[in-house]
This record gives structure tokens, C-alpha cells and sequence, in this order.
């Protein structure tokens, strides 16, 4: 599935949110420097939703914040987890 999210780096905590309008936006700790954001996002990304690193991939937006991701796993799946973790 592809997860359109916008990423916050350099937050003073990891979060995950919800616009009203539907966009993610993701918070990480990680700075946007030599790619350790894009690093983190994916580590972080894994363990909310269970699911082994490899199986999500930056498709575009590697130097944005405005980034699509390609998760191998059920939409379904995803989005509930998502869901459940929103505000944590």
C-alpha cells in the first residue's frame, strides 16, 4: 500500500497525527542530515506497526517532507494500527 505522511525531524519527541483534512504527520526525534531521518522514519514506522523494516520503502520524497511510502502489508491492517496509535 502507499502512505502519503508529512515528517516533522529534529521534534522533541517521536509522535504520529492526523490532520482533519486526513494527512499524516509523523514527528521524529532524528535530524535531516545524511539521511538518519529517512533511517529513523523507517525504524520507527516498523515498530508501530509490527512489521519488519524491509517492508517499507521511501518511493518518493527523499529529500522532502512530503514523502510517499510503500508499506508491504494490508491497507487494512495498516490504518488500524495507524488508528490506534494516533496522539501516542
Amino acid at each position: 500500500m502507499l502512505l502519503h505522511v508529512h515528517i516533522k525531524p529534529g521534534a522533541k519527541k517521536d509522535a504520529l497525527t492526523k490532520t482533519e483534512d486526513g494527512i499524516w504527520k509523523i514527528h521524529i526525534r532524528a535530524q535531516p542530515v545524511d539521511g538518519k531521518a529517512n533511517k529513523y522514519l523507517i525504524e520507527y514506522l516498523s515498530k508501530c506497526l509490527g512489521i519488519a523494516k524491509s517492508k517499507i520503502e521511501i518511493k518518493k520524497g527523499e529529500t522532502s517532507a512530503h514523502k510517499t511510502l510503500l508499506i508491504d502489508a494490508e491497507e487494512s491492517e495498516v490504518m488500524a494500527r495507524l488508528n490506534g496509535l494516533v496522539y501516542q
